[in-house]
């Protein structure tokens, strides 16, 4: 009798707590802000090459952008310090990078004048619809990389899977908690950037993001990115990089209109089949090299002090607790 009691107690909590979620009241991601364009862009990687560790590579980029209605213009700087054998070797500021490109209303970002920057492209990106914890949405992007500093840009699509998982505070202000997953999928057959660099030819890997979207604005403004990813080339050498990127931005985010995936369709509606399916690569367009969009998709699956004048939170303290983690 006892046991049964305890039971259900129990089942009654569990209930309470999921009903609870789902009468959590739907939200919709609305960006607030100005048109101006701001970022940070932060990285701290380990290389290795042919896997044999080469030392932390520690980038910083920063933005002075202008912006004239949808066409922003301006340039980016770039700090490197490449550390090896506990030997800092600093690249410096390496040159005023000229950029210039367009953001439509929906956030989608086309390139008009293209070296590089910004490196993630109409990333991230918001769902249209009125959402609750545990909703996902996919929505494309575009990653400029050139992992050798050869000054040859190489574009890679991605595919990107977000998720709602609750809602937090940021030093004092309340945001929204997003993950977002992708991967790293070029060469091999399924898409190849013929203005990039042809001596790349296959790369792959993994990028899980956690990004906090101020309430108040709708601008996400602090990114962080676990970087796994290897990258392959025609003499036979590879290089891997591994670490963060964190990006603290201040621009209009892309909009998703395709729909997004409940929760609980998640859990009831898609077999384990299909779900395995949306994990798989799919072959992707060969589209034209310089654009924001692309025919095809991909699907998914330290610091220099001196220039770190943006504050950073502590990102590893800040919970990420769901419903479904909560119950």
């Amino acid at each position: 009798m006892k046991a049964f009691f305890k039971k259900g107690c129990m089942y009654a909590v569990l209930a309470a707590l999921m009903g609870a979620c789902v009468a959590e009241e739907a939200v919709q991601f609305r960006y607030n802000g100005g048109r101006n364009y701001s970022l940070v862009e932060r990285t701290d990687l380990r290389r290795y090459d042919n896997n044999k560790y080469v030392g932390l590579l520690s980038r910083e980029v920063r933005s002075f952008i202008t912006n004239d209605g949808e066409l922003y213009d301006g340039s980016f700087y770039v700090w490197q310090d490449t550390v090896r054998a506990s030997v800092s070797v600093a690249d410096g500021i390496r040159d005023s990078i000229p950029s210039r490109f367009r953001i439509t209303r929906d956030g989608n970002l086309t390139m008009l004048e293209d070296h590089g920057f910004p490196s993630f492209r109409s990333f991230p990106a918001f769902t249209a619809d009125k959402i609750r914890v545990g909703d996902s949405w996919q929505a494309k992007a575009v990653r400029a990389v050139d992992p050798l500093n050869k000054g040859i840009v190489t574009k890679i699509p991605m595919y990107v899977q977000y998720t709602y998982t609750g809602d937090e505070q940021v030093h004092g202000e309340d945001v929204y908690v997003l993950t977002a997953k992708w991967a790293t999928r070029y060469g091999g057959g399924l898409y190849v950037d013929f203005g990039g660099d042809r001596e790349l030819i296959q790369a792959q890997g993994s990028h899980n993001a956690t990004m906090y979207v101020s309430k108040a604005t709708g601008n996400a403004i602090v990114v962080r990115d676990a970087v796994n990813e290897t990258f392959v080339y025609a003499d036979g050498n590879s290089v891997s990089l591994k670490g963060t990127i964190s990006l603290f931005t201040e621009y209009p985010p892309a909009v998703d209109r395709s729909g997004i995936i409940r929760a609980l369709q998640r859990v009831a509606a898609i077999t384990p089949e299909e779900a395995e399916d949306l994990a798989k690569p799919v072959t992707a367009g060969r589209g034209g090299a310089g654009s924001g969009s692309f025919g095809g998709a991909v699907t998914a699956g330290g610091i220099d002090e001196a220039v770190a004048a943006v504050p950073r939170p502590d990102l590893d303290k800040i919970g990420r607790a769901s419903c479904r983690e909560r119950a």
